[in-house]
């Protein structure tokens, strides 16, 4: 765990990557559906998507 919060130290400290835009995009999903992440560079986070009632 050690070696994990050193390497993101120094990709924050170096910014070894910029995102210089996050294209505009559409989502759409059912009503019933909440807790979608979006993130930068087309990544979804689907960890927290649920149905809701």
């Amino acid at each position: 765990m050690t070696y994990y919060k050193e390497a993101q130290t120094i990709l924050t400290e170096d910014a070894s990557s910029v995102f210089l835009f996050d294209p505009n995009r559409i989502t759409a999903m059912q009503g019933d559906l909440e807790g979608l992440g979006l993130f930068p560079a087309q990544k979804y986070n689907l960890e927290d998507l649920r149905i809701v009632e």
